[in-house]
């Protein structure tokens, strides 16, 4: 599962686009699953997170992952991990910015994976470690979740196309 910040499914070749901007989405979406109808709404980052991982609308009177009395809401985590699943989140900035960290793990995610645990030297800008990085430093863990034998769920908040833009 990969929540892309600043996606749309027009810069896809598959939803109309003659420009080749997302060659290897694109061959994901021919092989593996691919949600045509899927929608997230919101102008924030923890919007799309919650509306993806969660099912709920953005509200935009509220900010549910900073709540000071924060609910418990039973998402795609939960019911993952009822039937048997691991579930890990990787983003590529801080896992305090809009309390993402403390969101998904009182919410069902066993690991969070934030610009702390990646190598100093990999953080570029104050989103932290471009995607790519995500990507390579995520592949020795997900492999580790995979030997275990158990099926397992990792959701990826990309920023590669969210400005600042990494050099």
């Amino acid at each position: 599962l990969v929540i892309m910040e600043s996606m749309s499914a027009a810069k896809m070749k598959r939803h109309g686009c003659t420009r080749d901007l997302t060659p290897f989405l694109d061959s994901l979406s021919r092989m593996g699953l691919y949600f045509e109808n899927a929608y997230t709404a919101g102008t924030h980052t923890y919007n799309g997170v919650f509306s993806t991982l969660f099912s709920f609308p953005a509200l935009f009177s509220q900010h549910p992952m900073k709540e000071s009395g924060m609910l418990r809401y039973h998402g795609l985590f939960d019911v993952l991990r009822e039937r048997g699943y691991g579930t890990a989140y990787f983003t590529t900035h801080d896992g305090q910015f809009a309390n993402i960290e403390g969101f998904l793990r009182g919410n069902g995610c066993q690991r969070v994976i934030t610009k702390a645990d990646y190598p100093a030297e990999e953080i570029k800008t104050t989103l932290g470690v471009p995607d790519d990085r995500m990507f390579a430093y995520a592949m020795p863990i997900l492999d580790e979740m995979s030997a275990t034998g158990d099926p397992f769920v990792a959701a990826f908040m990309t920023a590669s196309d969210h400005g600042p833009y990494y050099v």
